[in-house]
């Protein structure tokens, strides 16, 4: 599959970026963060991430083996536990050295290959 030029709709991911960065520069300042390095500081945001990631999947999921309804507040408690994921995802990419404009590209290329997987019977 042909990557498609699309071009990039940055001011929202951008802002978003914004924000953490400003709400990273402000926490990495408190302990136990200032302790850590760049690679540390990444390890931990993703553990944290990983832990959101269960907790939105038990919004979801089931309760002693009866799969919930999708309801509001279902829906809710799962986009919550999302932005979550988001809020440590997109730490550990700013951490990492990575910008709003490096994941739209980077996404944008991993999304052909997923394409072109799929064509493939992957």
């Amino acid at each position: 599959m042909k990557a498609q030029k699309i071009e990039p709709p940055l001011d929202m991911l951008e802002i978003i970026f914004a924000h953490q960065a400003k709400y990273d520069e402000r926490v990495q300042k408190m302990e136990p963060f200032c302790n850590f390095d760049k690679r540390e500081r990444v390890h931990r945001l993703i553990q944290f991430a990983i832990g959101e990631l269960n907790e939105a999947d038990s919004k979801v999921g089931y309760v002693n083996g009866v799969k919930k309804h999708w309801q509001t507040k279902v829906k809710k408690d799962f986009l919550e536990e999302m932005i979550d994921v988001l809020h440590f995802y997109v730490s550990a990419m700013l951490n990492a050295g990575f910008n709003a404009e490096d994941i739209y590209n980077a996404y944008m290329k991993k999304n052909v290959v997923n394409h072109d997987r799929q064509d493939d019977g992957y």
